[in-house]
């Protein structure tokens, strides 16, 4: 399959780049950030899920997309595999990444 998520991406942000502050906010807004809870001694993490599904699988498949493409990602990707980290779980890891030079407003970063 192939993934353009160029077009989505600009749809994503629109032309209202002022809307979030940081590469945090926007994570949040679309669910890549994950979520820790905890209950006593126990803590887990898990996907947010009041969030846009279609935004969120947007920055999936272009974090998926620069691993293959980006020599850094593919690195990023290799060193965490190696270290125990499954592919979905990577996908939380990997889109940290491309969105923090993507969503930070020209003059705020």
């Amino acid at each position: 399959m192939l993934v353009r998520p160029g077009p989505r991406l600009a749809t994503a942000f629109g032309s209202e780049r002022d809307r979030y502050d940081s590469a945090a906010e926007v994570q949040k807004f679309s669910g890549v950030a994950p979520v820790t809870e905890s209950s006593g001694k126990m803590r887990w993490v898990h996907w947010r899920l009041a969030c846009p599904k279609f935004l969120r699988q947007t920055f999936h498949e272009f974090a998926d997309a620069s691993r293959k493409k980006s020599l850094w990602a593919q690195a990023y990707y290799q060193q965490r595999r190696q270290h125990g980290a499954s592919h979905p779980c990577l996908g939380l890891q990997v889109d940290s990444h491309p969105l923090a030079s993507l969503s930070i407003p020209e003059g705020r970063a």
